[in-house]
């Protein structure tokens, strides 16, 4: 492990970074030693695996969750981050940089986790003010989205500056936050993330996005890559839902070829070579009211290892699916109960 004394210093100096943000120029480089840019960090998607993509809902970063996903071996980690002033004592919250430092030296030198790294800054409206702003309504604000990004390039030059694999790629997601998430404007938001991303960072860095399974996500200027969330489908196909999948989700083979069939039948996005499906193992609320069907971590319908790979199985039989990237979000689950 790092000595506390190195992490504390670059921790002050990336929270004081942070503040001033915008008194910082962007040509500065950062001094400090070589980020090791191993081609294991760089690997192709493999589809070989039922689990490309191991994406967190609440922050985790405690070593048993850096343990468990080194065992699953994603090809991506994407990693939840809330805000700057996040609680500090709450291992739910942040993770903070020196936070993110000891977790992210012991998922890949003490488990030696190859895979990327992806960061989700958690974009939810209702943590705008509290987690990202220090109390600025999103209102007052002219740019509140460069606060996502602003953190996103602090946390990373932390990670350089220890010598640790930063994140390769940042995931921005427009639902549910003040940024608008109409499908006519996704365009010209991305090119602005994309664009302000690439003046506050020495790194090349892959910008993604999220919605659903049929955004139209290869006009959006900047975006690299996509990841279609496989769930929530419960409203009528003429509107773009997939009534048939609505309800309960109970394993069984003929389930998966239901779910595999509907799937291949909705889908609607282009360049799938740079997609992952995304598929939930949340709990319902109130507890197994299917709230967001089809979902695999309901407690009364539980799918285990060999369910869940029974299923991408289904799911690669399709032809246009053969070579897909496939992950799970709310992975704080099966890292826990598998």
């Amino acid at each position: 492990m790092k000595q506390i004394l190195y992490i504390t210093i670059f921790t002050i100096a990336g929270l004081l970074a942070y503040s001033l943000y915008t008194m910082i120029p962007t040509d500065v480089t950062i001094e400090g030693p070589p980020y090791r840019n191993s081609t294991s960090n760089n690997k192709a998607i493999n589809n070989k695996t039922t689990i490309n993509v191991l994406w967190q809902d609440g922050s985790r970063w405690d070593s048993e969750t850096a343990k468990g996903v080194a065992n699953i071996n994603p090809d991506k980690f994407i990693i939840n981050v809330d805000g700057p002033y996040s609680d500090s004592t709450n291992r739910h919250c942040g993770p903070h940089a020196k936070d993110l430092i000891g977790f992210i030296d012991t998922l890949v030198n003490i488990h030696k986790y190859p895979g990327k790294l992806v960061m989700h800054p958690d974009c939810n409206w209702e943590e705008f003010v509290h987690d990202w702003s220090n109390g600025i309504k999103w209102g007052s604000m002219s740019d509140g989205w460069k606060l996502y990004i602003d953190y996103f390039v602090l946390l990373n030059d932390s990670l350089y500056a220890n010598n640790l694999p930063i994140f390769s790629e940042l995931l921005m997601e427009t639902g549910n936050s003040y940024m608008k998430e109409k499908a006519g404007i996704q365009d010209s938001l991305f090119n602005m993330f994309s664009n302000y991303l690439n003046s506050k960072t020495i790194h090349t860095i892959m910008l993604s996005a999220t919605i659903d399974w049929q955004a139209n996500w290869t006009t959006w200027r900047g975006v690299d890559y996509y990841y279609a969330q496989m769930y929530d489908v419960c409203y009528a196909d003429s509107t773009g839902g997939i009534w048939d999948l609505c309800g309960p989700n109970p394993y069984s083979l003929s389930r998966c070829d239901t779910l595999a069939y509907q799937f291949n039948k909705h889908i609607k996005l282009l360049n799938q070579d740079s997609v992952s499906f995304i598929f939930t193992y949340a709990p319902s609320k109130p507890v197994n009211t299917h709230t967001n069907p089809p979902m695999f971590g309901e407690d009364s319908l539980y799918w285990c290892r060999s369910n869940y790979d029974d299923f991408i199985k289904s799911f690669r039989s399709y032809k246009s699916l053969s070579n897909s990237s496939v992950g799970i979000w709310h992975c704080e689950s099966p890292l826990s109960k598998w």
